[in-house]
């Protein structure tokens, strides 16, 4: 690997390797700043909440992804064909005036594909970017070429660039796309992560994850600070709640249980919810079953309540086909009879 120096500005990696995560809305060195309410007011997006934002609302166009990854693309040749610190650096500022959203997928589908840039090099090249970038758009773009390029050593400077939620879906990414142990690390990173970052490590989870995680992961690891709803329906799927639900439970486990449920039964939302659970009646019945057996608490309560009003609402159209007529029956017998309690 050619010994370039890093660019101009304070290395991403450098600061948080010296900090211990969470971090929570630690800054960047490099924040924007978007306009607030009020004149002459600024404020900024909370880490991770822009990308966010755009990978949940905005639907990205193949051919202006191809467009937005050409530049960036042949900067990377670039770079790879020398060794002068000036066209790693424009590289880097390349990469660091681009929304890497706007480019990854076809960057990373042009680098499989075609013969433009050693596999080594896209490694040595995404590692510098990495470990040495000072803008979020250019570490975004290192990350992402790594887990393009793994070779298994990254592990520990991806999860200190991870832990930082501005940084978790490229690292969750990378850890799920590159890494044959993805599961632990994706786990180690959703721990040290609150909002969108546990979101992102969250959804990379995999239904063959350790037993210890599942179990984590519907007693403790669906929360986060910015609303259950947006993974709760992964979370059912992937830990199996349906099947945690027949076995052994325990207090921790009926209470996320309830949790995830509520935020299932939002029918409104931009979030998958009960109509796109496998089995959703069938899982609903089985947590009436097991709560019915158990002293009512505030939260099973509300998501007796939340269950009953979505059996109404599918009484009048859209319920899935779990959702039968005999599941209906059932689950408003069940709920009139806990909610009277």
């Amino acid at each position: 690997m050619p010994e370039v120096p890093p660019p101009p500005g304070v290395p991403l990696y450098g600061l948080l390797a010296g900090a211990t995560p969470p971090f929570g809305d630690l800054a960047l060195p490099d924040e924007p700043l978007t306009d607030g309410p009020g004149a002459g007011r600024r404020t900024r997006f909370a880490a991770g909440a822009a990308d966010a934002i755009v990978s949940r609302t905005t639907r990205r166009d193949a051919a202006a992804q191809e467009r937005a990854a050409a530049p960036i693309v042949a900067a990377l040749v670039a770079a790879g064909r020398s060794s002068s610190p000036d066209t790693w650096w424009a590289l880097h500022d390349l990469a660091g005036d681009t929304a890497t959203l706007d480019h990854v997928d076809a960057t990373l589908a042009t680098l499989t594909t075609g013969q433009h840039v050693p596999a080594a090099t896209v490694w040595e090249l995404g590692w510098w970017l990495a470990t040495r970038g000072s803008r979020r758009e250019a570490v975004k773009l290192g990350i992402a070429l790594l887990g393009l390029t793994a070779v298994g050593t990254e592990a520990d400077h991806l999860h200190v660039l991870g832990s930082h939620e501005e940084l978790t879906l490229y690292v969750a990414l990378a850890f799920s796309r590159g890494f044959a142990d993805a599961d632990d690390h994706l786990w180690a990173l959703a721990r040290d992560t609150r909002g969108w970052g546990r979101i992102w490590a969250v959804e990379q989870l995999s239904p063959s994850m350790d037993p210890v995680i599942a179990a984590w992961l519907l007693r403790d690891g669906y929360h986060n600070t910015v609303d259950i709803a947006e993974t709760a329906a992964h979370v059912v799927d992937v830990a199996d709640l349906a099947g945690a639900l027949e076995g052994e439970d325990d207090e921790a486990l009926l209470d996320g249980a309830a949790e995830l449920l509520t935020a299932l039964c939002r029918l409104d939302g931009p979030h998958a919810d009960l109509r796109d659970v496998a089995d959703g009646g069938g899982m609903v019945l089985r947590f009436l079953e097991r709560v019915g057996t158990r002293a009512p608490t505030e939260v099973r309560r509300r998501a007796v309540a939340a269950i009953a009003e979505v059996d109404v609402a599918f009484a009048s159209g859209g319920a899935p086909p779990s959702w039968t007529p005999e599941v209906s029956a059932d689950v408003a017998a069940r709920t009139r009879s806990l909610l009277g309690r």
